[in-house]
């Protein structure tokens, strides 16, 4: 009898553990706030401008059921500790309190801008912040909606590109519902990213930064697309709260006008 009592309550603990959420950690890193990590720093040294966001979009490598989550952000040259946090209190999102460091590796891409981390079996809506050292200065970003639960990334097979009547190579694309800029990168042959920045608008003209908000390369003054050398405008959709809506690539080589 004192077996059966043993195992009904092994049955009852598993079945509670897995209607459990796996996707916050609850061991180890987990008992790390954001909270934690801002104390250490001086108020002046804290700077609450890192770009990032996240999307589960069906096309990204690795796809599981659900599509797992990928996490991007902008860490410039000479950052390091890069650190992902997450909370499932939606009412508190602006509370650092609130934010748990979850275990996720970042890879840094071949372009040389983008750190990506990847999180799977996520199946609540949530925020996520990222930080990054840089110097003496933490970097957080905003709050960014992790929509999961409710919302699927799509795809953009509608970008275009050509010489327009104003004597500039312009790209144009749709406009993504419920987007409110997009951040666009483009890459040469080898993968290096030549601009990065954003915009509120559906068309950017090389190199005209008139209708940009963000430029991840501010020290470009006038680059120079080559003649008959290939190139890759990636597109990404993004609202207000971090969450990728759409994202699309487009390939091109570049003709003489």
């Amino acid at each position: 009898m004192r077996k059966l009592r043993y195992l009904f309550c092994f049955l009852m603990i598993t079945m509670v553990a897995c209607q459990k959420d796996a996707a916050i950690d609850e061991g180890g890193l987990a008992a790390e706030t954001l909270i934690n990590q801002v104390a250490d720093h001086q108020a002046e040294r804290i700077q609450y401008t890192a770009f990032g966001f996240v999307g589960n979009h069906p096309s990204f490598e690795r796809v599981t059921d659900g599509f797992p989550i990928h996490a991007y952000a902008v860490i410039p040259e000479g950052a390091s500790e890069v650190r992902y946090f997450e909370t499932d209190s939606l009412q508190f999102r602006d509370s650092l309190r609130a934010y748990r460091r979850q275990h996720v590796r970042f890879e840094r891409l071949g372009d040389g801008l983008l750190v990506r981390a990847l999180r799977e079996n996520i199946r609540r809506d949530r925020f996520v912040r990222m930080t990054y050292r840089l110097d003496d200065s933490l970097f957080i970003t905003p709050a960014i909606t992790l929509r999961a639960a409710s919302l699927n990334s799509a795809k953009m097979d509608d970008i275009e590109s050509g010489w327009n009547s104003e004597g500039y190579y312009a790209f144009n694309w749709r406009s993504v519902p419920g987007s409110d800029r997009y951040f666009i990168v483009l890459r040469d042959r080898s993968g290096d990213a030549l601009i990065a920045l954003t915009t509120e608008r559906t068309s950017f003209q090389w190199y005209d930064l008139r209708s940009v908000a963000l430029n991840f390369f501010p020290a470009l003054r006038d680059p120079q697309l080559v003649e008959g050398n290939p190139y890759t405008m990636s597109i990404y959709a993004i609202t207000q709260r971090g969450w990728l809506t759409a994202t699309g690539d487009h390939a091109f080589t570049l003709q003489s006008e």
